[in-house]
Order: structure tokens, then sequence, then C-alpha cells
């Protein structure tokens, strides 16, 4: 659900996993947490994500819309707080795609021409789509992020 909606805002893959990270890390805190609050869980671990990485965020108005409006602009508010609080606020959180366009850099770095770096653009493109599909793969969570 998190990764449709940052397709269709045109997020970057990254905001997309920082989300899922936040979204487990509320939850892996969470005392309990019923299922009917799982969409408001995701979509303001989202919103969190968007106004950290994003250049523009979704109005709250957005979010009541993609929620049927089962949600209210003041259960997102009050729950951005709560998830803040519950995150201890520790947003910065490393990322496979920040190894990725680390190792991109370093290797444009050492490459000359306009065809090389046309390449390296390519590959980063291609290994993006890789990572952004590790976020839904059970195994990949006990290996480093540098190894995705």
């Amino acid at each position: 659900f998190i990764t449709e909606v940052c397709e269709d805002y045109g997020f970057a893959g990254q905001t997309a996993w920082t989300a899922v990270n936040y979204f487990d890390r509320f939850l892996g805190k969470a005392i309990q947490t019923p299922k009917r609050r799982i969409e408001l869980v995701s979509l303001s671990c989202l919103l969190v994500a968007a106004k950290f990485l994003e250049c523009r965020s979704p109005s709250l108005e957005d979010l009541c819309t993609l929620s049927q409006n089962r949600l209210t602009k003041e259960d997102f508010m009050r729950f951005e707080l709560k998830v803040l609080a519950q995150l201890e606020w520790q947003l910065a959180v490393p990322s496979p795609h920040a190894f990725l366009f680390h190792t991109v850099h370093m290797m444009s770095t050492h490459c000359q021409g306009h065809a090389l770096q046309g390449r390296l653009q390519l590959l980063l493109k291609r290994a993006e789509f890789f990572v952004d599909l590790s976020a839904f793969e059970y195994s990949f969570l006990n290996l480093p992020l540098g190894t995705i």
C-alpha cells in the first residue's frame, strides 16, 4: 500500500523504503495496534517520510481521500506526532538507496566520457529497481543494507 501511494505521488523509492522502515519500527515498539488502525499507521509513516525526504508531501485532504474519508485530518495530525514519538524522532535511517547512490557516485568520479556516464545512469536506474523490490522480500531483512 505504501509503495503504491508513493508511486502515485511520484516519490523516490527511498521514500517508500523509509516509510516502510518507520512502519516496521512503529509496529515493533507498539504494544498493540488494532487492524483497523494499520491504514492510519501506514499513511502517517508515509507522511513523515515524505516530509523528511521529498520536496512536497501529501496534503491531509489527500490522505483523508486515500482512506475513503474513514480517517480525519485530526486523526493524521495526532497520529503523526504519535509516530514521531514512537520513533523517538530518529528519522535519518540508512537505506540501501544511500549505499547505491554513493557507489554510483564513486564510480562516476572515475569514469570519463558521456557514454560511460549514460551507462552509469542506466545502471543506477536498474539497480534501484531491484533495491525497491527488496522491500517486499522477508529474507532481505537480516542482510546488511550495503549487501542489498
